[in-house]
């Protein structure tokens, strides 16, 4: 059976140098079923980005700081959601904006970005990669793609619905949702420019 970086360097053939600082994947946190973050970033497959999204803990920032310390040892970006300012006090970088977020103009259109972020989005119908679009995000992870076990009924875009936004996006665009070995094969040629998602790493790490 490929690996996981095996297959995120054969899916997308568009995905390249031209994208700067980007990794062909992210794996992204959860309180429920990624709580021992030391391990999780210890084992993540090489050319993997984190998106913290640890929001209900305490002492955020502290935890935040660790991780981002260890992720840089092993040269790993990592991205905060849902707050900019507590990307900048930590070091992050990046931010990454959850949909809510980003429907909320008035919070993406006073967005400040240090030159040197990454900043991504997430993403699911045209009027969110529109204003992904608008803000000039770096990168949108469009989700679900298929049926996911988190939020199990929620309509999944399907690969022809997703490839479909993915032709909306001046961006690259990140497969989200119901990811695994078997389903990622599926996703070329579709327009995906890399994979996101949580299982997924905890399944391959």
């Amino acid at each position: 059976m490929a690996s996981l970086p095996d297959l995120t360097r054969t899916l997308n053939l568009t995905f390249g140098p031209a994208h700067g600082p980007l990794p062909r994947s992210w794996a992204m946190t959860d309180t429920a079923r990624t709580p021992n973050l030391e391990h999780f970033v210890d084992h993540l497959p090489a050319d993997t980005g984190i998106i913290f999204r640890h929001y209900d803990i305490r002492d955020r920032a502290t935890q935040a700081r660790s991780i981002i310390r260890r992720a840089h040892r092993r040269a790993i970006s990592v991205l905060i959601a849902g707050d900019p300012v507590l990307a900048l006090e930590t070091g992050a970088d990046g931010i990454h904006l959850p949909s809510y977020q980003l429907n909320n103009l008035p919070v993406a259109s006073r967005l400040r970005r240090p030159r040197n972020w990454i900043t991504t989005a997430a993403v699911h119908n045209h009027r969110d990669i529109s204003i992904a679009n608008r803000i000039e995000t770096d990168a949108v992870l469009l989700s679900p793609v298929f049926p996911t076990v988190s939020h199990p009924g929620s309509a999944a875009l399907g690969v022809l619905g997703f490839a479909s936004l993915c032709r909306r996006s001046r961006c690259p665009v990140f497969a989200l949702g119901g990811l695994a070995i078997s389903t990622v094969r599926r996703l070329k040629n579709s327009g995906a420019e890399g994979i996101a998602g949580i299982g997924l790493f905890i399944d391959t790490g």
